[in-house]
């Protein structure tokens, strides 16, 4: 689903403000995160949700983990092989290039952000999951009303708070 509600240079300076910030952090796109998901000459990689736990249960990627809190995510990290590739997301990739940062200062390699997280996923139509993992829906939790607005607003969840 095209997202012609979302000015593309919303994406662009968040883009550029998360390259600034967090220019060491490896980013993968969307589409490379879908090759990888469809691959079947390779083990696909962890994909770790970093959100609230409100916003995972609303929506996340398919097989996706929960780890929203700095606790989890370096639990998660202890418990998963090191030759394992992890592919964080948020909502549009800051707290997920935050958790990438750790996990890097923690010495981890094979770890990288989700570009445009679940925001860009579900507004380029990418299949979607509820809390059942069986469950397809299209809806997302919009995180605020500042954010929310790189959302297609016709996937958002919920009117979010202000």
């Amino acid at each position: 689903m095209a997202n012609d509600a979302v000015a593309p240079t919303r994406w662009a300076d968040l883009k550029r403000r998360l390259d600034n910030r967090f220019p060491e952090i490896p980013t993968l796109s969307t589409g490379e995160l879908a090759d990888r998901l469809r691959a079947t000459d390779r083990s696909p990689p962890l994909l770790v949700d970093v959100r609230a736990h409100e916003e995972f249960e609303v929506s996340h990627l398919r097989g996706a983990i929960w780890a929203g809190t700095e606790k989890t995510q370096a639990d998660l990290l202890k418990r998963t092989p090191p030759d394992r590739e992890i592919v964080f997301y948020c909502s549009v990739g800051w707290r997920s290039a935050q958790a990438t940062e750790r996990a890097m200062k923690a010495g981890r390699s094979g770890v990288a952000n989700l570009g445009g997280s679940i925001f860009q996923w579900a507004n380029e139509g990418r299949p979607l999951v509820g809390m059942n993992e069986k469950t397809p829906t299209t809806f997302v939790h919009p995180y605020d009303d500042t954010w929310g607005h790189m959302l297609d607003r016709r996937l958002w969840s919920r009117q979010p708070v202000r």
